[in-house]
């Protein structure tokens, strides 16, 4: 009995503990990304699965959003002084498979990576792209082979086959290498970040993002929220 509490009582101090500081000169920033239905919304009865997802009823053309559980947010961190350096973003793979259906937004890149587009199927793929800022054309790209292109610009980029039932892979590209693609009521972290101010952005492909301004001082982890909601919408009145 007395070693079980022992053990419960480590348990909970190790629970308590505080993340660790990050290293010396340098700053942390935890994110906690929020979804907001527009007020005086209901949730939904029941888990959507997909933002658009047809409904049975004659009412409702589309089922209503899952707040709670909405992915493909896309949160970054521009740095808002020349001085802070960023790291150098590594090479990405994206696997292109016109076979498998592709489910939404789940690539983050920054201008500037290196993405390497993987043909994972079993025939020759044109992969090519005709996004505003991103286009490029790579031609009868092997099977199992990759072909690699830098971002140029920020954006969305989908990136399409000659396969004309298969869906278009998307790839979100940031004005910085600190991004991440999540869902609402998760938490990231970026660590290893030079001092200074930065713009918070979030970004979904369906509902308005967020930004605010930010400063992180030296050798402490701070805490900020950022939301994805249509109350930030401005009203439209009607016409007279």
């Amino acid at each position: 009995m007395r070693a079980g509490l022992l053990i419960l009582a480590i348990g909970l101090a190790a629970g308590c503990q505080s993340a660790p500081p990050p290293a010396p000169g340098l700053a942390e920033l935890v994110v906690h990304v929020q979804a907001q239905p527009k007020t005086g919304a209901q949730p939904p009865p029941e888990k959507v699965q997909v933002f658009d997802t047809p409904r049975t009823s004659d009412y409702d053309a589309f089922a209503k959003v899952d707040y709670s559980d909405l992915g493909q947010i896309v949160v970054w961190l521009q740095p808002l002084e020349p001085s802070a350096k960023a790291p150098s973003p590594k090479a990405i793979t994206v696997a292109i498979d016109p076979v498998k259906q592709s489910n939404g937004l789940q690539h983050v890149a920054s201008v500037g990576q290196p993405i390497i587009l993987h043909n994972a199927s079993l025939a020759p793929q044109t992969i090519y792209s005709v996004s505003d800022g991103n286009d490029f054309d790579f031609e009868s790209v092997p099977p199992g082979r990759g072909v690699k292109y830098t971002a140029r610009s920020p954006g969305l980029i989908e990136v399409l086959t000659n396969s004309p039932a298969a869906g278009a892979v998307q790839v979100y590209v940031a004005p910085s290498p600190w991004v991440r693609v999540v869902r609402s009521g998760e938490s990231i972290r970026f660590d290893n970040l030079p001092p200074g101010q930065y713009r918070l952005v979030s970004w979904h492909p369906r509902l308005p993002g967020a930004q605010e301004t930010i400063t992180l001082p030296p050798g402490r982890v701070t805490d900020a929220s950022i939301d994805v909601s249509v109350n930030s919408l401005p009203k439209v009145s009607g016409a007279r």
